[in-house]
């Protein structure tokens, strides 16, 4: 792929380094730009493969014995002391930290030509003493770069100019797409799937109530649609009390499935993907992304009721069906069901591959 020649200086101010950062890192990276990392919670600076801690001396460290909002004070003098030592950057792009850096805003705004805010959660605005801090760190901003379009859309301080919205890369789509035919065959075989039947995976997030709830549904479906099915239920962000109850629930009831409790690498969730030709989605997990995965994988997808989905997926190309359809027997799917799959595979790509990501983020800095 054609890269851009990003010559330009940037930093990232961080409170959490999630996978996203670490891919948008490294793809800029990859773009010839010059990116820093600096954690405001360690006072850490990561700088061409280097690592320096930062953290300056404080006259206020005492006040870390204190309550949260005395903390507080020692951690803005030490944040603002840390910034003042820092060089110049183009840009410098506040990574969901807005909390940890709204009594900063001015001494970031002296180090860069221009700052974006990735938005995160956006809960601590409803205090109204942070509320005109907030408002101030959002307005000086160049530009608020969004994750879902959701977030965008019910943003508290809304600026349609200045909002931009960048759909997190998924690298399982890589994996996915690398997965062959034969690959399929023998992980199926080796798991003892039946080929002939709808594998179906199930999505086993949000609210544990709901899942049990799903199960009994599945098991009140008409018996021959039970019988041409196997289940496959996934529990990758389960307690161990959770897991407990889920899989002495499902014991107990008579129908096929596959309990996967273990640890799995990329490859492994990517077959599981590929092997599946159907998924029924409990919750639009953004940990998770099994809707967009789901998609890609073109499965026919069914939303359980009352699914809360990304406005993204609003979008009248997506072609998302509902439970109650998920009863229609196997034989009974026809030629334009699949032409649509399609069009959501192609969607999906579209929005989440990590080429748009990154080219999205550079449409951004090209505006600067």
């Amino acid at each position: 792929p054609l890269r851009y020649h990003l010559t330009m200086k940037i930093l990232f101010l961080y409170t959490k380094l999630d996978k996203n950062l670490k891919q948008r890192v490294a793809q800029l990276i990859e773009h010839n730009a010059d990116v820093s990392l600096l954690s405001l919670l360690e006072y850490k600076l990561e700088e061409a493969g280097e690592i320096t801690y930062m953290e300056p001396p404080s006259k206020l460290e005492f006040l870390e014995k204190n309550s949260g909002k005395l903390r507080l004070l020692n951690r803005i003098f030490k944040r603002k002391k840390l910034l003042n030592q820092l060089q110049d950057y183009d840009i410098i792009d506040l990574y969901k930290c807005e909390k940890s850096a709204l009594f900063i805003v001015d001494e970031i705004r002296e180090k860069c030509y221009d700052y974006f805010v990735t938005v995160g959660e956006t809960q601590e605005e409803n205090n109204l003493l942070n509320k005109p801090f907030y408002k101030y760190l959002y307005e000086k901003a160049r530009f608020l770069l969004f994750d879902n379009q959701t977030k965008m859309l019910d943003f508290p301080y809304p600026n349609e100019e200045k909002s931009r919205f960048i759909p997190p890369a998924l690298p399982l789509l890589k994996e996915i797409a690398s997965i062959s035919e034969e690959e399929i065959f023998k992980a199926s075989y080796a798991m003892g799937f039946d080929m002939e039947k709808d594998i179906v995976y199930v999505d086993m997030s949000g609210a544990l109530s709901r899942q049990l709830r799903l199960i009994d549904d599945l098991l009140h479906l008409p018996e021959a649609r039970l019988r041409e099915c196997t289940f496959i239920f996934h529990l990758n962000r389960h307690s161990l009390d959770e897991r407990r109850e889920l899989k002495a629930y499902m014991q107990e009831k008579n129908f096929d499935y596959l309990l996967i409790e273990a640890f799995i690498t990329p490859k492994q969730e990517a077959l599981l993907y590929k092997i599946a030709d159907k998924s029924i989605i409990l919750s639009d997990d953004p940990l998770t992304h099994t809707l967009a995965l789901s998609l890609y994988a073109k499965h026919h997808l069914f939303l359980y009721h009352d699914t809360k989905i990304d406005r993204l997926y609003h979008d009248k190309r997506f072609f998302l069906d509902q439970f109650e359809h998920f009863q229609t027997p196997k034989s009974e799917e026809n030629l334009i069901v699949q032409e649509l799959l399609e069009e959501n595979h192609k969607h999906i790509h579209a929005h989440f591959s990590l080429e748009e990501n990154i080219n999205r983020y550079i449409e951004v800095i090209k505006e600067v």
